[in-house]
């Protein structure tokens, strides 16, 4: 419900006010004098100076006028956004990197990190039955099979012998990083680390942060703070879905977070293709979101999404990392 469009007085202001005072006091506003402004003139003038103020604080935050059990108040939703629309994590790169066996606590440090990121934080694996990615290469695989005989041989036998590389070690890579040694480890690896060029010093910087992030908030998840799409206050901010079918035009989380075998190739030029148009055809991605009502109760939440803005950052810097091997 915004300011203009609010029902006669009635209390509104007083309760408004009450939970604009909140608000103020959460995030050190200054809100200009309003004594003698009528309402709702006195409610708009409030609301656009304090959307304002939090726009330039944080670009993340974004200020409404709800009403709950009968009162006007005052609520900010925080947004986590990856740095990039997608996060897809290879994992040929570390599979290269250990049958060439030059890097070995690197390798061993970054198995910790794949398998704090699978089994703690949750982000899937293409080769984990029913994952987003897992479908799109079994698509894929399906095609190549049906269209081998229009091909190139040259160009049929390099996509089959690219996606038999990527089944096999990525199987591999997947039993590796299932075996609890690498968490119970995790800590050890990290004291033992000895870098030995930059590559490696920003390997071991990757994974302190992984561990910390685990340390830290070691019942965080991914979904930690996914958003239930069909609360009262939800559906009052403008674009969010609130209907049955809404699932269907949903960019989930674990669609667009994922580990996949390489960004390169045939079989990620196919798969990478063949997202982008699913993708289009959805108007709505889900993000890490917290809703924060400024009443009584909910002012009192110590709650933030401070994991989640430390895992984005975490997650940028280690795609980066393994695109970048020596």
């Amino acid at each position: 419900m915004e300011a203009q469009k609010l029902m006669p007085d009635n209390g509104v202001s007083a309760s408004f006010f009450d939970s604009l005072g909140m608000l103020v006091e959460k995030y050190g506003l200054h809100l200009p004098m309003l004594a003698g402004k009528p309402y709702p003139y006195n409610i708009l003038l409030a609301y656009e100076n304090a959307e304002k103020q939090l726009a330039a604080m944080n670009p993340d935050l974004e200020l409404f006028i709800v009403e709950e059990n009968g009162c006007v108040l005052m609520a900010v939703k925080e947004t986590a956004y990856l740095q990039t629309d997608l996060c897809y994590i290879p994992v040929m790169p570390l599979c290269r990197m250990i049958r060439k066996n030059n890097r070995r606590q690197s390798c061993e440090l970054l198995l910790s990190v794949f398998s704090y990121l699978y089994h703690v934080v949750g982000i899937p694996y293409y080769r984990e039955e029913g994952s987003f990615m897992a479908c799109h290469y079994e698509m894929i695989k399906d095609w190549l099979e049906d269209e081998i005989g229009d091909m190139e041989e040259n160009d049929a036998c390099f996509s089959q012998s690219d996606l038999h590389a990527q089944e096999h070690y990525g199987d591999s890579l997947f039993r590796k990083m299932n075996h609890p040694v690498h968490l119970k480890w995790f800590e050890k690896r990290l004291e033992q680390a000895n870098p030995t060029d930059t590559w490696d010093r920003k390997c071991l910087e990757i994974s302190r942060e992984a561990y910390t992030l685990w340390q830290a908030f070691p019942h965080s998840t991914l979904y930690s703070h996914v958003p239930h799409w069909k609360t009262f206050a939800e559906t009052q901010m403008e674009g969010y879905p609130c209907g049955e079918d809404d699932d269907d035009n949903l960019i989930r989380l674990n669609e667009y977070i994922h580990f996949v075998a390489d960004l390169n190739g045939y079989a990620w030029r196919s798969i990478s293709s063949n997202i982008n148009v699913e993708f289009n055809e959805r108007p709505y991605w889900q993000y890490p979101t917290l809703m924060r009502v400024f009443n009584e109760i909910e002012y009192r939440n110590q709650d933030t999404l401070a994991y989640e803005h430390r895992l984005f950052l975490m997650l940028n810097d280690l795609c980066v990392l393994l695109t970048t091997i020596p």
